[in-house]
């Protein structure tokens, strides 16, 4: 017997592929009546549930493969995507030498955008000097460059501010720097 009573097939080969899956593991004889209960088709079923198992195994392993392949594209849409943006929106780096004698190197962050110092050092082992940030009436240090030991902590500033780095009486200092648009 069906579970779902004859309403349910509409058709024959309805009730008999559903016979044939809910019987899979073991052998069964498969009769479809009429209206009248009369037998119009018998099937005799050889269970085979190996056969079943293994198409859905196949099944299965295809559909990962399928999934994983879906993921592998969007994932490298998605870092094309984010380098695009981040091209798009970053600013150039930029490096600037500062010698004994030179003028302050003043750099003007606008609002909306933001500052980020990437490296601050001197090739002079005993002079030292301070990256100076004012916001509004208030100046702070912000780096130290002290020796030839290169300072790889990265300094986010949001503007509106002003970045200045003084010259040494000896020694060249060096300053990696960036202005991005504010994301």
């Amino acid at each position: 017997m069906l579970p779902f009573g004859r309403l349910w097939y509409t058709k024959p080969d309805h009730a008999i592929g559903y016979a044939k899956f809910r019987s899979r593991s073991h052998n069964a004889v498969i009769r479809v009546y009429n209206e009248s209960g009369n037998v119009i088709q018998t099937y005799d079923h050889k269970g085979d549930f190996k056969a079943g198992v293994a198409a859905f195994v196949r099944d299965f392993s295809t559909a990962v493969t399928d999934t994983i392949d879906i993921m592998k594209k969007l994932l490298l849409s998605a870092i094309l995507l984010f380098g695009i943006v981040t091209f798009t929106l970053a600013g150039p780096v930029q490096t600037a030498i500062i010698a004994p004698g030179d003028p302050t190197l003043t750099v003007a962050v606008q609002s909306g955008q933001v500052l980020q110092i990437l490296n601050f050092f001197t090739d002079s082992p005993t002079s030292q000097s301070f990256a100076f940030v004012t916001i509004g009436s208030h100046t702070a240090r912000v780096m130290l460059a002290s020796g030839t030991v290169e300072n790889h902590i990265v300094v986010n500033l949001a503007g509106p501010a002003t970045l200045t780095v003084n010259a040494l009486a000896s020694g060249n200092l060096t300053i990696s720097y960036k202005v991005n648009s504010n994301m």
